[in-house]
């Protein structure tokens, strides 16, 4: 947690960024039906899938168990965001492979466009909020707070 506060430090010293958090829906039921092991592969695959589908210069961590954030950086406006967030969800619904199943998970995906005088803890806590406003949307939505 402490690279993703110093990076979202370090990007809010000067250039425009979003940060996102995905958590996945339906997390719990494949621990419960397949296993811990399948559970730790799920997150290796969903982490790979996060990292395809954003930019090189963006960075992508796991913060606890099937929460994820996404730090896009050096932005020109809120539509990169959003498509970004569009490619994300896509790359999701696609089955993941585990112990020989293809298992579907639900994502919802919360992020913040980040204004110059918020702090990395105030940028992390909006994008959280967010992500529960997508849930409440229903599997595979996102929201989006803009705060510039």
């Amino acid at each position: 947690m402490r690279a993703v506060h110093d990076a979202i430090t370090q990007a809010a010293s000067g250039e425009r960024f979003a940060v996102g958090f995905t958590d996945l829906d339906d997390f719990k039921s494949v621990n419960d039906t397949l296993g811990h092991d399948a559970g730790d592969e799920l997150w290796r695959q969903l982490g790979a899938r996060l990292r395809e589908s954003v930019r090189k210069v963006d960075v992508v961590a796991r913060l606890a168990g099937d929460e994820f954030v996404l730090l896009l950086r050096e932005l020109d406006d809120g539509e990169l965001v959003e498509a970004l967030a569009k490619r994300t969800l896509a790359a999701l619904e696609q089955p993941f492979v585990l112990k020989g199943l293809q298992v579907r998970v639900g994502a919802s995906l919360g992020g913040v466009l980040s204004g110059r005088d918020m702090s990395a803890q105030e940028v992390i806590a909006t994008a959280d909020r967010a992500m529960y406003q997508a849930k409440r949307q229903g599997k595979n939505h996102f929201f989006i707070h803009d705060c510039r």
